[in-house]
C-alpha cells in the first residue's frame, strides 16, 4: 500500500521552513508466499488516520530466485 502524496513542514534544524513532497510512500507492505491461478484474497491494514483516498495498492508478482518481476498493477482505493 502506498500513500499518493506526503508533505512534510521542516520545524527544526538546518531545513527549518522547508516544505517537502514525497509521492508513494511504501506504507504497508506485504509477501504473499503462494497464489492460486484461479481466486485469491488477503487484507492490508490501513494506515490510522488517514483517507483511502490517498492511497493506491501495487502488486507485482516476482520471482524469489532471480527477483525478476512478471507482472505489475496498480489500482487507487
Amino acid at each position: 500500500m502506498v500513500q499518493n502524496k506526503i508533505t512534510i513542514s521542516i520545524k527544526a534544524g538546518e531545513n527549518e521552513g522547508v516544505t517537502l513532497t514525497n509521492y508513494n510512500v511504501v506504507r504497508n507492505f506485504k509477501t504473499i508466499n503462494s497464489f492460486n491461478a484461479e481466486k485469491n484474497a488477503t487484507t492490508i491494514d490501513q494506515v490510522s488516520g488517514t483517507n483511502t483516498k490517498e492511497f493506491s495498492i501495487i502488486l507485482f508478482l516476482q520471482d524469489v530466485t532471480s527477483h525478476k518481476i512478471y507482472a505489475a498493477a496498480k489500482s487507487s482505493l
